[in-house]
């Protein structure tokens, strides 16, 4: 069987260790896999390292990720 998954998640997971094993499975399971990064991850940062983020479209201060999966 195939189809499409999507998801909108923070982007932590992609590259944090302990998701590595996540990241690996995505891998191996489906045959296409694109990742939109929308950045916008503010929370902790301050003043250059915050603008080079860039502004959240969701009015949040956690990056945000967009993930299509196809099998």
């Amino acid at each position: 069987m195939g189809g499409i998954i999507c998801f909108v998640t923070n982007n932590s997971w992609l590259d944090g260790i302990a998701t590595a094993g996540f990241r690996l499975y995505l891998e191996k399971e489906f045959t296409s896999i694109y990742v939109f990064n929308l950045r916008g991850s503010i929370r902790g940062k301050s003043g250059i390292s915050a603008k080079k983020e860039g502004q959240n479209v969701f009015d949040i201060m956690a990056g945000v990720a967009i993930t299509l999966l196809v099998k």
